[in-house]
Order: structure tokens, then C-alpha cells, then sequence
């Protein structure tokens, strides 16, 4: 072989030799697990499908040979295949070519190759030649053109990789191979496959950032008077556990030592108390004599455990204390009433920005290139730039507003108005929208439009509405006709302003008049003809005695919405006082001689209209946007001639709330009859089926909450029977009224004795006597006129007065606002005072009586024990031993059993429909059984008539 040829040999060899080592290298990248993109801090919002994540695109690490696996990802498996074969047909070249290399050497390394011990010259030009023959196979000549290809590409990937990742097109002329590659790699890195990938100016973003840092710096944000609340609350609560320590006599750690501790002859040396014990060390308390290292410290161990178990309860009510914390706690609320100006939709866009920008790392920095973008889902990112543009086009607007000194002294402010204070309490501290509300029987579909519901309260004014307030609102509003049916105490009237103030502020005539076309087309089909006034009843529609309203009212659009609120007469001074405090919108009082062109103005203008049941029978009416029935268990009786008259108007009304915290007094059919008014013919009132199954018919119409279950901050209302053992008078009295058969006597006999034989009467004083020591207010209770005048004489002038039937409306809230001025004492006739007055200045309610019905009683103790209550409120119910009191305590057991099961949350199912049991049929069966007990003729006649004057009128 000439030289010539030799050097083209090698050469060429040298070439496939290089190609050989660079193929292997390829084949080891795309055989090996690529490592994957490392991101750097990044801001990831959102959750699940609906979430997207800014990063720095500075700060993603792309893992080497990521273009190079792209370019062959096609036919990786073919590519490989490829290698693996030229490397094998390579595979002697290596060899071959180191002996080549000797075959044209000079002499003396010829020479030196016949005498070595190395390799001959022979064996060197046989190498070159076997190596050429390699080389001019056809097989290997076309697998170098291939893999010569598969090596460009590669280096080509490698390169382009060099000048930098990117991920949209663009001048740096990066082919969309490789940035889907890079696409799909970063989606894996961040779990989210299949999303899409985009950039957003980091310019747009920063001002907002900027904007959120004020608002968590300024002192008055959410946040911070939240911070301060709650640090408050805890020096409050630990001021309250501390001081009661030091009321708890050291004796009391008996108990938590399981009396394995000795206590004697710690008062010896002034240690009275467990705080006495918690400030002492436990050296001063070794020198009590019998008291070692090992008794001090276990007894300083108890009393510390107490300290913590009294300092741990959740406590939220404020009080009536002037202690600092509370004053201080005060004070923040305050400045919370006057910087928390925004909208409720503000509100939410506020804290939606401050959230968003606490998931921003600090180390994304202000200028550069623009956030590299990832998000799965549309919502939220649109949620997010919506709220983004809202910051940077008014920025101050979601600062806090200004604070100034309040005019009047915060803590007096707050004892004028203690249920405002702690709403605002519960706002600060966001309490959950729907505690205490069972969703049960509602669809997904009217839960997410009761949530989802923007409540408009253009028209309200100084009222912090509760979470679970606000949901029932909007409940009502959602779900058009409802009864609103939480317990004594709850604000349903706030709520129901609530919901009469957006439909003001929502109103147009446009969607009225669509209503009225709607309702006269409905009574049209219900009737069978046009309906006209006068129309005869339509006995199949649940509805007694329904009439129509004349055709004109189907025409008359007013200016604003017609509010209609239907009320006993004692009740409408609160009612204009409650949306005179709580609202703007105008008020109407359709009462007494200007009812009818009251209802005229009303007719023509909208607003609001205060009538009462009376009034409503007589004064035609047309139909409303709202109608609220307070008190609604008053229309429970179909056949009644008021109940007949709100039927027209519930049935008329584009939305209606009925209001009651007692739905149910007697027999589920009263609860039925409620809901016929709105949704007829849902349930049967004499076959409403098993509890279970009428409150999953009902659910969609009917929410009550508990106080137990949404105000957390009430205070404790601990109810106390106390028994009363008969004086010889009395006794004298009551076996008299039984002998007689007369049932109103015999309830009230033991009360009406001379003083001070009146066993119940000098129960009642002693009360009032510790009462007033501990500077409280005294509420007292009685169905008799006759009783509250004897109690009237007894306390004199320590007594404000007395509400009875026949005191005016006016003069009953004068005797409540005089409550704690004049006197401590305010004594009410159950079916006056025990109905739609707030009475939180008492904190001592006495029965003097057992009453006939449960929700009687709960209406009145109600009255005190209701939001805004500072106090630990005591009831005590007057019970006389071996009375007919007793015996109505049974038979009220069986009537809350009732009402728990139908309309009270409850998971009992096998509970017995409740029975009818009237006054008459119960007072002939309790005078029965008193008599067998006295000896007396069981089946003589019972008189249960009223004494004059004690009917009782609300």
C-alpha cells in the first residue's frame, strides 16, 4: 500500500474513530433519566384545576442535553438502534488503526521494529490493509452518512441550548420542538402536565405589591386590629381567670389533687386562695409545717393547672367591666368601625390581594425580564389580573380609612350599644358566614348561589352583619319565600332589614311589572278566570278565604320597592326604631287614623309600611316586593280571619319572610300551615309524616340557627328551679281553687297570700335582694295582672313599672330604656313583655309561674338572653311543691321533646308526634289529678276562664 494511500486510510479511520466516541456520548444522554428543571422561589396561587405559578425565568435551572433529547424524541428507540450498530462495526478500527500508524515509519524505526519485541512491520501494513477493507464496506459506508447526520443534529441541539432557553416564540429564532420540550419539562417540574404556559409583565404586578405592603403596615389594616383583638382577648381572658383564682378558696385543689395533698395551716401563714398559692414560691410554701419540697411543688402544679384550664376558654363577650383589656379591646373595634370603609366586594378584593402577595417570595425581584406564567384553569388568574388592574388604577382606595377620636367616651359608647360592639368583634375576627346552619335539603345549586350572592347594603347603616346573620339574609333573598326561624335573640329583624335594604337598592319597575304579569296570569290558572276583588275562596289552594286584589294593583308600579312589615301593635315602635338605627330607607307607620292614606303614599312611592294584623284585614293592599310577617306563629290558624289576610299578601309578595323563633307551639300542623302560606300544599298539616322526613321537605324554606351554635361570645344562661314549699295561707288558697275547679286561680293562689305568707312571694324578694346587691336588673314574668300588681306593691319604688296588655307600645320601651336609671326592677305580664322587646339590661329573669306552652317561657327568658347580653344571665322559675306548676313542668317536657324533633336541629328520629293539647283539655286533666291527690271529687267541672282584666294582648 503507497503512502498516499496509507494517510487516507488513517485518516479516515482517525474520523470514524472521533464519531464513534461522540455517538457513544449521545447514546449514553438519551439512554440516561434526564434530571429535571430546577425552578427557583416562585409564587404559586390557587388550588387543584384552577392554579397558576409565577417564576423568574432567571431563576429556572434547564438540566443540560434538554434540546438534544428533543431533537431525537421522535425516534429515540430507532436513533439508539442506529448507534448501537455503527458501534459495533467500528468497534476493531480503534485497534487497527494504532498498528496502521507504524506502517509507513521511517528506516531505524523499521530496523527497530525486526529486532523489538513489538509489533513487525508485516503486522502493521496487515493492519492498515485489514483496516481499509473495514472501511470500504458498503455497510459501514452508509451508516457513517447516517450517524454523521444524528451527530450534526446533536451538536446543533447542544448549541442552540447554549444561546438559551425560551419558552414563546420570538427573534432569537428557538424552533418550537425545542420549546414545547422545554414547556413540557417545566409543566412536570411544577405537577402540572397539560397546562399552559405564557408570561405577564412584571411591571403590571409590582405597584400592586407595593399597595399590599401598605395595607399590612398600616396599624389600622384587617389584619393588625385583628392582631390587636385577639391580644386582647387573651389579656382579658387571663385578667378574668386570674381574678377568679383569687375568689377560689385554696380548699379547691383538693379536688384536682384527688385530696392526696395537705392543706392545713396554709391560712396560718395568709395563703387563702389557689392564687395565693400560684404567687408564692414554692420556698415560702415549705414553711408551712408539714408541707415538704416535693407537697409545695405538686400544689403549686395543681394550681397552675387551674390558672391554664380558666385561661384557655373561648371567651369573646366583652362585659361590663371596666377592665383595661377591655377598655383597650373596645377601643380597637372602634378604630375598626371607622377605617373599615370598603364594600363588601372591596373588602373581598382587599384581602384577595394581600393574599395573593404573601405567596410571593421576597427574593422576586421588582425589575427584569417578565414572570414566566403557568397556569391551569381560567378562573382564578382572571380573578387575580381583574384584581390587580382594581389595585394599580386606585390604589389608596383599599388603604384603611381615617381614624379620629370617637366623640363619646368608647366605653360608654359601648354599655349604650354592647350587641353592636360585638358584632364588630365577630367581623374583625371573620367569623364563619354559615355556622350553626345546616345545609342539609338544600341543592348544590341554591348553597352556591346563597354564597355567591352580593348582599347590597347601600341602604344600611351602622350594622356589622354577623356571618351567619348575612347568610340568612341572603337565604331569604335566594330562595324568594322562606320562614326565618332562629332561635329568640338571633337578629332576625337585622336580617330581614338586610334583605328588605337589597331589594331597595336592587329594585327596578321593569322586573315588578314582569312579577305582576306573573302573579295575575297565576291567579288567573288558580281561579279560572281574571282575578278580581271579591273572588270566592278557593278552598283547594291552602288557602282560606283568598281574595284578590282589584285589577288596578296589577298596574300601579311604585317609585321604589314596597316593603311590607305586618307586626302586632306592640311591636311596631321597635320595628321604627330598628330601621330608623339600622337603615335609610323610608318609613311608614300605617296605624290608627292615618292608616289609609298612609297606605296611599305607600301604594304610590314604595318604601316602607308598618302595619299591624289588625290593620291588614281592613285596609286593602296591593301587592308588595317584600312582605315580612314578624311573630308569624300568630297566623298559624288558617281559618283565622289575620292569618286569611296575610295569606293574600304572602301570596301576592314577589319575596316573603315569615318570622318566628317558635314555629311549632302545639302540634306540627301550626309548623305546616306556616309553610302552606308560601309553598302550598308542600307538607299536610294532619299527616306531616316522621320529623325526619318533614324537615327534608321543609329544609329549602325553613333555616333556624341556635345560640348555642352562632354566638359563641353569649354568656352563660343557667336556669334554676326553685321549689317552694306552700305556707298554710297559701296552701289554704290553692286547695280552695282546686276544690272549685277554678284553673286560673289555682295558678296564681300561692302568689296572691298575704305578705309574708306568700311562700313564692318571699322567694321572689330574696331574689331580688341578692339581685340588687350584686348591682343586676331584675326581669319578672308573670301571665297574671293581679300578680304583677301584688310584686308593684311589694317593691315600690324600686320598681320601673309594669308592661301589661294595655300599656301603649311607646310607653313599654320607655319602661325598658328606664330599666337600671330609676330602679332595678321591671315587672311584664309574659304575653307583653315576653314579645319582641330587648331587655339585655336584665340579667336575673323570674317566672313567677310555670306558663302552658314552652316557647312562652323561651320568648321571655329571650328577651334578656340575646346578643348584646354582657351578663351571665339566671333564670329562676317559682315552682310550687305539689301544684299544679309541677305538673305543667311535665307537660312542657313533652312539648320541647316536639318541637326539638320537627323544628329545632336534631338528629332523634323516633320522637312522637306532638299532641294537641288545648289550655282547657290540659287544665281539666292537671285540676283531675290535683284533686285525687287532695282528696277531692276528681270529676267536678273545671272553670278555665279568665279573671277580667288578664287577657293579655301583645
Amino acid at each position: 500500500m503507497d503512502k498516499m494511500t496509507l494517510g487516507a486510510v488513517r485518516d479516515h479511520a482517525a474520523r470514524l474513530v472521533d464519531a464513534r466516541a461522540r455517538a457513544a456520548s449521545l447514546a449514553g444522554i438519551l439512554r440516561e433519566e434526564p434530571a429535571s428543571v430546577r425552578v427557583g422561589p416562585a409564587a404559586e396561587l390557587g388550588e387543584a384545576a384552577d392554579r397558576f405559578v409565577l417564576m423568574d425565568s432567571g431563576l429556572i435551572s434547564w438540566p443540560s442535553g434538554l434540546f438534544l433529547r428533543a431533537e431525537f424524541s421522535g425516534d429515540t428507540e430507532g436513533t439508539l438502534a442506529v448507534l448501537e450498530q455503527f458501534s459495533q462495526l467500528t468497534k476493531p478500527i480503534p485497534g487497527l488503526l494504532d498498528l496502521a500508524k507504524r506502517a509507513d515509519a521511517g528506516l531505524f524505526t523499521r530496523i527497530g521494529m525486526s529486532f523489538g519485541s513489538g509489533p513487525s512491520m508485516q503486522m502493521a501494513t496487515q493492519a492498515a490493509e485489514e483496516l481499509q477493507g473495514i472501511l470500504e464496506g458498503p455497510q459501514l459506508k452508509e451508516l457513517e452518512v447516517t450517524v454523521a447526520d444524528l451527530l450534526a443534529r446533536a451538536d446543533r441541539a447542544v448549541a442552540i441550548q447554549r444561546q438559551g432557553v425560551y419558552l414563546s416564540p420570538g427573534a432569537h429564532g428557538c424552533p418550537e420542538p425545542y420549546m414545547a420540550a422545554a414547556r413540557g419539562e417545566l409543566l412536570d417540574a411544577l405537577q402540572m402536565p397539560g397546562s399552559v404556559i405564557d408570561s405577564l409583565d412584571r411591571k403590571y404586578v409590582v405597584p400592586t405589591r407595593e399597595v399590599v405592603a401598605g395595607i399590612e403596615n398600616d396599624p389600622h389594616s384587617p389584619e393588625n386590629l385583628e392582631k390587636a383583638a385577639r391580644a386582647q382577648l387573651a389579656a382579658l381572658s387571663a385578667l378574668r381567670a386570674r381574678r377568679m383564682l383569687e375568689g377560689l378558696d385554696v380548699e379547691a385543689l383538693k379536688e384536682v389533687t384527688n385530696e392526696r395533698l395537705r392543706f392545713k395551716g396554709l391560712a396560718d401563714h395568709g395563703i387563702r386562695t389557689v392564687a395565693d398559692v400560684i404567687d408564692r414560691p414554692e420556698v415560702v410554701l415549705t414553711q408551712v409545717p408539714g408541707i415538704g419540697a416535693q407537697t409545695a411543688k405538686r400544689m403549686k402544679a395543681a394550681a397552675q393547672t387551674l390558672l391554664t384550664e380558666a385561661s384557655i376558654a373561648k371567651d369573646k363577650n366583652i362585659g361590663d367591666e371596666r377592665l383595661a383589656p377591655a377598655v383597650a379591646l373596645v377601643e380597637v373595634l372602634n378604630a375598626f368601625e371607622q377605617s373599615n370603609t370598603l364594600s363588601e366586594e372591596q373588602a373581598a378584593r382587599r384581602d384577595r390581594l394581600v393574599g395573593y402577595f404573601r405567596s410571593f417570595p421576597e427574593t422576586l425581584a421588582a425589575y427584569g425580564q417578565p414572570f414566566v406564567l403557568a397556569k391551569t384553569g381560567e378562573t382564578f388568574y382572571d380573578q387575580f389580573i381583574e384584581d390587580i388592574s382594581w389595585a394599580n388604577a386606585a390604589p389608596s382606595s383599599f388603604l384603611p380609612g381615617p381614624v379620629v377620636p370617637p366623640a363619646v367616651p368608647v366605653w360608654e359608647d359601648y354599655l349604650s350599644r354592647p350587641a353592636h360592639y360585638q358584632s364588630l368583634l365577630n367581623a374583625l375576627l371573620d367569623s364563619d358566614v354559615a355556622v350553626g346552619t345546616s345545609l342539609d335539603g338544600l341543592s348544590e345549586e341554591t348553597i352556591a348561589a346563597i354564597r355567591s350572592l352580593h348582599l347590597n347594603q347601600e341602604h344600611l347603616k351602622d350594622l356589622y352583619l354577623r356571618g351567619y346573620q348575612s347568610f340568612g339574609a341572603k337565604f331569604c333573598l335566594v330562595q324568594n319565600k322562606v320562614i326565618l326561624g332562629d332561635e329568640m335573640g338571633l337578629g332576625k329583624t337585622v336580617q330581614a332589614i338586610a334583605a328588605a335594604a337589597h331589594l331597595s337598592s336592587e329594585y327596578t319597575a321593569r322586573e315588578f311589572a314582569t312579577h305582576l304579569s306573573a302573579l295575575r296570569s297565576s291567579l288567573a290558572d288558580d281561579q279560572g278566570a281574571e282575578p278580581q276583588g271579591g273572588a270566592e275562596p278557593d278552598s283547594d289552594s291552602g288557602r282560606p278565604g283568598w281574595q284578590a286584589s282589584p285589577p288596578e294593583f296589577y298596574t300601579a308600579l311604585p317609585e321604589t320597592a314596597r316593603v311590607l312589615v305586618v307586626v302586632p301593635a306592640s311591636l311596631i315602635v321597635n320595628w321604627r326604631r330598628e330601621l330608623a338605627n339600622f337603615s335609610d330607607l323610608e318609613v311608614l307607620i300605617g296605624h290608627g287614623e292615618a292608616k289609609e292614606g298612609i297606605a296611599e303614599v305607600w301604594n304610590a312611592r314604595g318604601g316602607v309600611l308598618i302595619m299591624t294584623y289588625e290593620g291588614i284585614r281592613s285596609q286593602p293592599l296591593p301587592p308588595a316586593t317584600l312582605v315580612i310577617v314578624d311573630e308569624a306563629h300568630m297566623i298559624k290558624n288558617p281559618a283565622a280571619q289575620r292569618s286569611q289576610a296575610a295569606a293574600k299578601l304572602l301570596r301576592e309578595a314577589q319575596f316573603a319572610v315569615l318570622m318566628t323563633g317558635t314555629p311549632m307551639e302545639n302540634r306540627v300542623a301550626e309548623f305546616a300551615n306556616l309553610v302552606n302560606y308560601l309553598q302550598p300544599k308542600l307538607v299536610d298539616p294532619d299527616n306531616a309524616g316522621t320529623p325526619s322526613a318533614f324537615r327534608k321537605k321543609v329544609a329549602p324554606f325553613y333555616l333556624r340557627r341556635n345560640q348555642v351554635d352562632v354566638l359563641d361570645e353569649l354568656p352563660e344562661k343557667v336556669e334554676t328551679i326553685d321549689w317552694v314549699d306552700l305556707s298554710e295561707a297559701d296552701q289554704a288558697a290553692y286547695s280552695q281553687a282546686i276544690a272549685e275547679g277554678n284553673w286560673m286561680k289555682a295558678r296564681q293562689a300561692a302568689m296572691l297570700s298575704p305578705s309574708p305568707s306568700s311562700a313564692k312571694v318571699e322567694r321572689i324578694k330574696e331574689l331580688v335582694a341578692e339581685a340588687t346587691a350584686d348591682k343586676r336588673n331584675v326581669l319578672v314574668f308573670s301571665y297574671f295582672r293581679k300578680v304583677l300588681s301584688r310584686l308593684e306593691e311589694e317593691f315600690g319604688a324600686r320598681c320601673v313599672g309594669v308592661i301589661s296588655g294595655d300599656v301603649a307600645p311607646v310607653r313599654r320601651q320607655q319602661l325598658v330604656d328606664e330599666l337600671g336609671r330609676s330602679g332595678n326592677i321591671l315587672l311584664a305580664q309574659i304575653g307583653a313583655g315576653g314579645v319582641g322587646l330587648n331587655i339585655q339590661k336584665a340579667s336575673v329573669v323570674i317566672l313567677a309561674e310555670v306558663q302552658v306552652k314552652p316557647t312562652i317561657e323561651d320568648q321571655a327568658i329571650a328577651r334578656a338572653h340575646r346578643m348584646g347580653q354582657t351578663q351571665v344571665v339566671q333564670v329562676h322559675r317559682i315552682v310550687g311543691d305539689e301544684t299544679v306548676d309541677e305538673r305543667l313542668l311535665e307537660v312542657l317536657e313533652h312539648k320541647r321533646k316536639a318541637f326539638d324533633s320537627f323544628a329545632r336541629e336534631s338528629d332523634t328520629a323516633a320522637i312522637p308526634d306532638a299532641i294537641d293539647v288545648s289550655e282547657a283539655k290540659l287544665a281539666q286533666q292537671i285540676i283531675a289529678q290535683e284533686r285525687e291527690r287532695l282528696g277531692l271529687d276528681a270529676a267536678a267541672p273545671v272553670s278555665v276562664e279568665e279573671t277580667p282584666g288578664e287577657a293579655v294582648s301583645t
